[in-house]
């Protein structure tokens, strides 16, 4: 309640429970529905929260993660979101094969693509991009972003873990992740030589 907004009157929303697979990072309200931006399984994720007024109580009525095509990708909530009565937000995604896209999100999750940043001479169909896990010394899983060249007898649509795993190829390792830094899979035109000499690229997150 507004006028007893001690912790003992807090509660749980039932739709939208802790869990602590999920780092939150920040809430954006609209009038029918908020934005929660945080991260799971180390991606960068938005999850779109109506809201319902039920015995009293402020809850969550459905919970939706928004999803995208790609497999590893990095998305953050544009700072151009005024309008308090939309149906739609805004938000800036790029994965290790596309470049800095302005997306709109629909209130029902669906991402229509509005602008994409110009790379002069870039092809993205020639390029992929997976998420795979390998494990630590500990047994821990560590996720991996991987970018590579398509081969001559690619095959669209087919499993992109088993093309890329059949044959083998030069790799450049990177990670990064100390002082909560993150290294998130997004585009960088500087890989793109040596995706173009058959290397792939992978950071290990």
């Amino acid at each position: 309640p507004v006028d007893k907004p001690s912790k003992e009157n807090w509660f749980e929303m039932e739709s939208f429970k802790y869990d602590p697979a999920k780092y939150l990072l920040g809430a954006y309200c609209f009038k029918d529905f908020v934005v929660v931006s945080g991260r799971e399984g180390g991606l960068t994720r938005l999850w779109i929260l109506r809201l319902s007024l039920g015995s009293g109580k402020l809850d969550v009525s459905s919970c939706q993660r928004v999803e995208f095509d790609e497999e590893a990708y990095e998305v953050n909530f544009s700072a151009r979101n005024k309008v308090f009565d939309a149906d739609e937000f805004r938000v800036i995604y790029s994965s290790m094969v596309t470049p800095d896209s302005t997306m709109m999100i629909s209130s029902s999750g669906v991402a229509t693509p509005i602008k994409v940043e110009e790379v002069p001479h870039y092809d993205p169909s020639m390029y992929a991009t997976l998420r795979l896990e390998a494990p630590a010394r500990d047994g821990t899983m560590i996720p991996l972003s991987v970018v590579f060249k398509k081969d001559d007898d690619f095959v669209e649509g087919g499993d992109l873990k088993a093309q890329f795993m059949s044959r083998r190829r030069p790799t450049y390792l990177y990670g990064y992740g100390s002082y909560g830094a993150c290294m998130d899979p997004s585009f960088g035109m500087s890989r793109l030589p040596l995706l173009d000499r058959g290397m792939a690229y992978v950071i290990a997150h």
